[in-house]
């Protein structure tokens, strides 16, 4: 049952996707097709996790999903700027909106680097479901008040 109703939600986020793909022109539109593919690609690593069940794999691909969450927020931050349409589009607010989950990213690659992450990482199966367990250290912290 997990596993199909995350390959339900893929399927219907790449619906979503096609039907987006007829405003890719605009600039909110390109914002929902980068913000789309970042679930896409969160929902995919779910379902593949599940019927894997290799831990190593899983342990992969909730980490991919973790890539994917860290860009969700400032992407609908930028969404909701574009909608009310406030001229601030220069470098400086975008590089202000995206340097916490840049550093989260590589954080969360590297463990170590500007700050650890998360440690003490392994998977349980709990009736099957893949569930992540890990120790948040200060990285994840920093990256949940950000969201």
């Amino acid at each position: 049952m997990y596993g199909i109703l995350f390959g339900i939600s893929f399927i219907v986020s790449i619906t979503l996707l096609a039907f987006l793909y007829r405003i890719r022109n605009t600039v909110m539109g390109k914002l929902l097709i980068i913000n789309t593919i970042l679930v896409s690609l969160w929902l995919l690593m779910e379902v593949l996790s599940y019927y894997t069940e290799i831990e190593k794999a899983d342990i992969l691909f909730q980490k991919i999903e973790f890539i994917s969450t860290v860009f969700i927020s400032p992407l609908y931050l930028l969404i909701i700027n574009e909608y009310a349409n406030k001229n601030r589009k220069n470098l400086y607010f975008i590089l202000l909106i995206f340097i916490i989950p840049a550093l989260s990213l590589l954080s969360l690659t590297s463990n170590s680097i500007p700050y650890k992450f998360m440690s003490h990482v392994s998977m349980s199966y709990i009736k099957g479901i893949p569930i992540l367990l890990y120790a948040p250290n200060i990285g994840f912290y920093i990256n949940l008040i950000y969201t």
